[in-house]
């Protein structure tokens, strides 16, 4: 019985040993051969990739008119009332703000009010206030450009329609004078406010702008990169972002004399006011050119003269629904690898425009949007 029970320990024991030797050699094994790679796979999709470039484009409006102190509030000016808000545009018959409580009153009109107009002044100034008076619905039966007394009748209106009172008697429209600055012409209309204005008790002084109102036809300068430029197609697409978010698309006008380089601003002996001349434009930076842009539309009232915005231009892109893929899925050879039910399939592509690490293919073999490529080991 002794001897029975020996060999049953002395027989498990060596089997132990057997047995653990066995694992060591498993687990050497195990160790000495590599576990297989997961391959890595993505879908191919249907897009559109773009190759872009960011830049700014500048707004340039035809006219640009500064608003100053009247003759009538010289002596101690200051803001007394104001409407004047930036974006916000303002017609014929505006009141724009107020100087030492003189009103200043924009209507339209190309000839600069130089004087004072009093009972009996003549001239192109006066047939000029004429004509915006009749515009806003007065009637005026005075000869043209002469300061009658329908004339008078006419401004005392349009001032007491404003809550101010005209220079004059006070009762009546007898003897109404305008004081030089009081009416504000401006050759086009609405304006829109292009610089910050002076709010309510602000001292302004006399022969300095109190601020700059834009208005007319506006234009769109861009500013590319001057090491993308080469690349830019003909007509390429640009896309014109707004601090709030909207967006608008134009394409680039290819360069020219005229076009390339209008500044927006007036030339050599302009007078403010007068239209943009084509001057050679100065760079504000040595690593961009200026292109002008055509908007699809027209341009946003509220985009004021001088204002930059974010510009994105379009160097190459796809067509809407091309099939994307990975560019890490592409070989060195313009083949890729695709997943299949029956094993993996070699397909000939065609690369076309990649940006973001994504390429716009076009294959020769059978590849759809269903499938799956494999993405290439680095």
């Amino acid at each position: 019985m002794m001897t029975a029970l020996i060999t049953l320990v002395v027989v498990a024991t060596v089997a132990a040993v057997v047995l653990a030797a066995l694992g060591v050699i498993a687990a050497d094994e195990q160790q000495g051969s590599p576990a297989p790679q997961a391959r890595l796979t993505e879908k191919v999709t249907l897009g559109q990739v773009r190759q872009t470039v960011n830049g700014t484009a500048t707004v340039t409006r035809q006219h640009r008119l500064e608003l100053n102190v009247p003759a009538s509030a010289e002596q101690g000016s200051v803001v007394t009332a104001t409407r004047l808000r930036r974006g916000e545009t303002y017609g014929a018959g505006s009141l724009l703000m107020a100087i030492s409580d003189r009103p200043l009153i924009v209507l339209p009109g190309s000839f600069p009010m130089y004087r004072d107009l009093t009972p009996g002044s003549e001239g192109a100034d006066v047939d000029q206030l004429q004509h915006g008076l009749q515009g806003l619905g007065y009637a005026i039966a005075d000869p043209p450009g002469r300061y009658g007394t329908s004339t008078q009748q006419a401004v005392a209106d349009l001032y007491r329609s404003l809550d101010h009172a005209p220079h004059g008697h006070p009762r009546t429209a007898k003897d109404v004078r305008v004081p030089r600055g009081e009416i504000v012409f401006s050759p086009a209309l609405p304006l829109v406010v292009t610089d910050p204005c002076p709010d309510v008790g602000a001292a302004v002084a006399p022969g300095q702008p109190i601020c700059a109102l834009s208005a007319g036809a506006a234009a769109l300068t861009a500013e590319i990169p001057a090491e993308t430029v080469k690349d830019l197609p003909a007509h390429a697409t640009v896309t014109i972002w707004t601090p709030g978010g909207d967006r608008r698309t134009g394409t680039v006008k290819d360069p020219s004399p005229a076009a390339s380089n209008l500044t927006g601003t007036p030339g050599p002996g302009a007078s403010k006011g007068s239209a943009p001349t084509a001057t050679p434009a100065p760079r504000d930076r040595s690593d961009s050119e200026r292109r002008a842009v055509e908007l699809s539309g027209t341009i946003p009232t509220a985009w004021t003269d001088g204002r930059r915005l974010h510009a994105e231009f379009v160097l190459a892109q796809s067509p809407e629904k091309a099939l994307v893929i990975p560019a890490g899925a592409v070989r060195d050879d313009h083949r890729v690898l695709v997943v299949g039910k029956d094993g993996d399939r070699v397909v000939d592509v065609t690369v076309g425009v990649c940006a973001l690490g994504r390429c716009a293919i076009t294959p020769r073999g059978d590849l759809t949007a269903t499938d799956s490529v494999i993405l290439v080991a680095p």
